[in-house]
């Protein structure tokens, strides 16, 4: 990208925006093919995402008092934290640093932008419509009011979005191949025409943004059953791991009044979820929220000693190497390497579904059944399929019936319960008192610990 300084390359300066890709291996945004650019990194701790909120939603569905709940919870919280403390030793083992603030992203980064001189910032794009919504928030006040260039990716999904079909007809096409269909319609015709590209790029001024593009209208066509969506994205090819950043590359200059900041402490972050006088959900009770904000603090992890980013290479190597082939997934106890436990890595993208992919791969090649483990993969499509299914929906993917959903196939006999009306079953399946020993069970494992097997997990949804 050119500056929008006029500086020589070789003082080009970049901002990496850390969201959910918390780490150093397999980045994108850590790529750069001038030598001797600058990479400075930020994460910010937004309140909103730790303080008690309205959900939008009202407590008997239609009218009435509010309900209102924490996007991160404690357990989250804490897994969360080692992540932003194993990224910041990593860089500073490299001679940078990771800055943290806290507040609103949006006022933060273009502070940070004009203090640095950046040139151009950078950041993944994440599934939720709010998320998408914050991100052209900033892609507008970077363009217009910085005057710096952008520059966005997708480090979330198996299958990158630019490799997935713009196009309706192709959708179909390549999810259902032997299915005859008519010719295209001039509506479809136009329709395809006028849909977003996988990637977009914006002028203003001399100014340039290239961002993955993941607005609603870019994925029309998307099949809505999950084995179409599979058998279109298997078509795309997954990208190659890239390099660890060029020490050289980190940037370790700051101005002297800036000061690197201080990483939150797990009682910080959870101390307006103790003290608000909001109901969560309505109707949890006080003493299950001190609980989970108890457990979350006994089993908080060493965040000084452990390196989580290696922590998690290795115990994916090393379950993809010893016990993929064997495990039992259909276990509810899975502490018996019955599980890949993969999914804190991912979500806090400490490891990139990639990475999961070619460690697989690399294993088939050394194994006489290489079918026993390639479930691995066909579960990374499967969480491909639900992301791209959040984006895809937009707003309406919080709505009780998908707008998108034909009117012949919706339910309208389902009954949607007034939780004003059923505190106390929702409060004895929230607090693993429902009477079923496998549904009990899983939660008071989520309240302790924070995680449960996937087929538990199915059954509490089920419930």
């Amino acid at each position: 990208m050119a500056s929008t300084n006029n500086k020589p390359i070789s003082m080009i300066r970049r901002l990496i925006w850390h969201r959910r890709d918390l780490r150093i291996r397999d980045n994108e945004l850590y790529q750069t093919n001038e030598e001797t650019k600058k990479i400075y990194s930020i994460f910010i701790f937004d309140p909103k995402d730790f303080n008690p909120r309205s959900t939008g939603i009202s407590n008997d569905n239609e009218v009435g008092e509010q309900l209102y709940g924490v996007t991160n919870g404690p357990h989250f919280t804490s897994r969360l934290l080692h992540a932003v403390h194993s990224l910041r030793r990593n860089l500073q083992s490299m001679g940078g640093d990771l800055l943290v603030r806290t507040g609103n992203p949006v006022d933060i980064i273009p502070q940070i932008t004009k203090e640095l001189q950046i040139d151009e910032v950078v950041w993944s794009e994440i599934p939720g419509y709010y998320e998408y919504v914050q991100s052209e928030t900033m892609k507008k006040k970077l363009l217009e009011e910085v005057r710096c260039n952008v520059y966005t990716t997708c480090s979330l999904t198996l299958a990158h979005p630019k490799d997935l079909p713009t196009d309706q007809i192709v959708w179909q096409t390549l999810a259902r191949p032997k299915e005859k269909r008519k010719k295209k319609s001039k509506a479809i015709k136009q329709q395809s025409s006028n849909n977003n590209q996988a990637v977009e790029t914006i002028n203003y001024y001399g100014i340039t943004a290239t961002t993955t593009n993941i607005p609603p209208c870019r994925f029309v066509g998307m099949p809505q059953i999950m084995g179409d969506f599979r058998r279109v994205a298997r078509n795309a090819v997954i990208q190659d791991l890239y390099n660890a950043p060029n020490p050289l590359h980190i940037g370790s200059v700051f101005p002297d009044d800036m000061d690197s900041g201080i990483i939150p402490t797990l009682q910080s972050l959870t101390q307006p979820l103790l003290e608000s006088t909001h109901q969560i959900l309505g109707c949890l009770p006080k003493e299950l929220i001190q609980q989970l904000v108890q457990s979350a603090t006994d089993h908080q992890a060493d965040y000084s000693g452990i390196d989580i980013e290696e922590q998690s290479h290795q115990q994916i190597q090393n379950f993809i190497q010893h016990h993929a082939a064997t495990a039992d997934r259909a276990l509810c106890d899975v502490s018996d390497n019955d599980s890949s436990m993969l999914s804190m890595p991912l979500a806090l993208g400490i490891l990139s579904p990639q990475q999961v992919y070619h460690y697989d791969k690399q294993h088939q090649e050394k194994m006489a059944s290489p079918d026993d483990i390639n479930w691995l993969i066909s579960h990374m499509e499967m969480r491909d399929y639900f992301i791209y299914d959040s984006l895809r929906n937009g707003p309406a993917a919080y709505q009780l019936v998908p707008m998108k959903q034909p009117v012949h196939k919706r339910d309208n006999n389902r009954e949607w319960l007034p939780l004003s009306q059923h505190q106390d079953e929702f409060i004895r399946w929230a607090s693993g008192k429902t009477g079923l020993p496998m549904v009990d069970a899983g939660m008071r494992e989520l309240i302790t610990t924070g995680y449960t097997s996937n087929r538990v997990r199915q059954n509490m949804a089920s419930y």
